[in-house]
């Protein structure tokens, strides 16, 4: 997590942020927050929404499917800071340069053209930048293919881990039961645990009767 007080030179320039089971909504607030309070040294925010695949795979969870990357569409944005010193104070707004691009369509197929575009100075805050004379701002593109397959990488390895913690899970359970079950029975057995179902009601009265008269 991000510390706001921070010295400058331990704040990134560039925050990538993922919506997997967050609202649309969380992306623009989380680029404001991170724009604002670091006074435009957080510099770019990319956020990728993949809350579309996400619900997708609730529905095939609850459907009782295997999860798979599904079929679903999926989105990029980027806000970048714009910083005003005019008041005498530096402020920072988060100004979207790009809102929900379709990367990935329903089908689950890259769209042609929607490429990332980033520069080098989305990486580092204005300060910097401006320090070094005639510093080179080389661009850098991600393709929507190339965004696509770390995804479905990424994906790939949440779906394993899934499994395994499930796999690891599910026989700790089944035991805990079969042997919570045998104790129960042992219990009753030698007369520790006796369901009220086998207790004669006349047996107990008469019981409690001879205690008394002890």
């Amino acid at each position: 997590m991000l510390r706001f007080d921070q010295v400058p030179p331990k704040l990134p320039g560039l925050v990538i942020e993922v919506a997997w089971s967050q609202r649309k909504l969380d992306l623009k607030e989380l680029a404001n927050v991170y724009i604002r309070r670091s006074r435009g040294l957080i510099r770019t925010v990319f956020g990728v929404n993949l809350n579309d695949i996400y619900a997708a795979m609730m529905r095939q969870h609850q459907q009782g499917i295997k999860a798979t990357l599904g079929k679903a569409a999926a989105t990029f944005s980027v806000w970048r800071a714009e910083v005003d010193k005019s008041n005498g104070s530096k402020g920072a707004t988060a100004i979207p340069s790009v809102l929900d691009e379709v990367f990935r369509d329903e089908d689950g197929n890259p769209v042609t053209g929607a490429d990332l575009q980033l520069s080098l100075k989305d990486f580092i805050c204005e300060e910097i930048a401006n320090s070094f004379e005639d510093i080179e701002d080389p661009e850098i593109v991600l393709s929507s293919e190339s965004l696509c397959r770390h995804y479905e990488r990424a994906l790939k390895l949440y779906l394993k881990v899934e499994a395994q913690e499930e796999t690891q899970h599910a026989p700790l359970e089944v035991s805990d039961i079969k042997r919570e079950r045998k104790h129960k029975g042992f219990a009753e057995t030698i007369g520790l645990r006796r369901s009220q179902r086998n207790v004669n009601p006349r047996r107990s009265e008469r019981l409690e009767a001879k205690l008394r008269a002890s």
